[in-house]
């Protein structure tokens, strides 16, 4: 009983993982948007949201966590990385009303195994890749109220065959509020469909931040928003931040070419851990995170049958990222 609902666990944490792409331009984007022309910058008055930002993520390489008796899988070892650049068009539509944030992001995944199985057939796939557009609408309704929408559609494969087979699309909506005190409050829903049958899934957020117009400001800042993250920072100068993170994330490509038993991979890994922010000016940020990668979990399907997964062991990751910001 207790290794199935393990099971289910970690299926859940999988399917939770691919929303993260989506979910997470909830985490940039500003409370408020007051004193704003229409369509132009503020004055005095930023954005506060990232027009450009890149990084690349390692993770070491791992065993496979308690492989069959007998099997050639105890040799089976991964390391991966990532490379992701993303660029972003904020817009004022309405004044203090509606505010609009465009995106694109362009990731590469590199996969390295050390003693594929041979009973699959074919090469393993090392490098994949996810080109994505991403619409976030935030509408104000009143001082305390707002209304979030979001939607995602990627073409996620290794590029070797265009088809309608490799997009996948995300959608969802929030309702927060806000208190004079600086927390928010988030309840919503995020529905995907794509490479799976969809299914509506619940969404949750809670933040707490500080602004500079209050008579007590505080120099942390929190950030929850559920199934996949979580951060808390400490802002120790204003050119240094100090946090820890945990995060949820992951992928799914359509894997085209012949000669193989699958044409899906499906890729999560869950990883917290300390982290730093350091802003050298006023819009450009440096972040260095480094952790615990707790959960690792890569499945290979045909169609809707599972061909194989693997769970990893533990071990740890490195995140380096930069972002410019308006």
């Amino acid at each position: 009983m207790l290794n199935k609902f393990i099971i289910n666990l970690i299926l859940l944490f999988s399917y939770f993982s691919l929303l993260s792409p989506g979910l997470l331009a909830q985490e940039q984007t500003p409370a408020e948007y007051t004193g704003v022309k229409k369509g132009l910058r503020p004055e005095k008055r930023k954005f506060g949201v990232e027009i450009a930002s890149g990084g690349w993520e390692f993770f070491q390489r791992v065993n496979v966590e308690d492989p069959a008796d007998n099997s050639s899988e105890e040799q089976l070892s991964l390391e991966s990385s990532f490379y992701d650049l993303r660029v972003n068009y904020p817009k004022v539509i309405e004044p203090e009303k509606l505010f609009l944030l465009q995106g694109l992001n362009f990731r590469q995944q590199s996969l390295h195994f050390s003693g594929w199985d041979s009973m699959i057939p074919g090469q393993p796939p090392n490098e994949l890749y996810s080109l994505g557009y991403s619409i976030y609408l935030r509408d104000i309704l009143s001082k305390e109220n707002n209304l979030s929408w979001f939607f995602r559609s990627n073409f996620s494969g290794n590029f070797k065959s265009i088809t309608l087979r490799a997009v996948r699309m995300t959608a969802g909506g929030v309702y927060n509020f806000s208190s004079d005190s600086g927390w928010t409050w988030g309840a919503g829903a995020s529905i995907q469909q794509g490479f799976k049958i969809p299914a509506l899934l619940p969404v949750f957020s809670l933040k707490f931040s500080s602004t500079a117009d209050k008579q007590t400001s505080s120099p942390w800042r929190f950030s929850l928003l559920l199934p996949v993250s979580a951060q808390l920072w400490y802002k120790y100068s204003e050119s240094l931040e100090l946090g820890v993170n945990a995060r949820l994330a992951g992928e799914e490509y359509y894997i085209g070419g012949s000669g193989k038993s699958f044409n899906r991979l499906s890729y999560s890994a869950a990883t917290a851990g300390p982290a730093v922010i350091f802003r050298p000016g006023e819009d450009v940020s440096l972040t260095l995170e480094t952790g615990v990668v707790f959960f690792h979990r890569l499945t290979l399907l045909e169609g809707t049958d599972k061909v194989r997964a693997w769970d990893f062991k533990p071990g740890w990751s490195i995140n380096t990222a930069f972002s410019l910001s308006i």
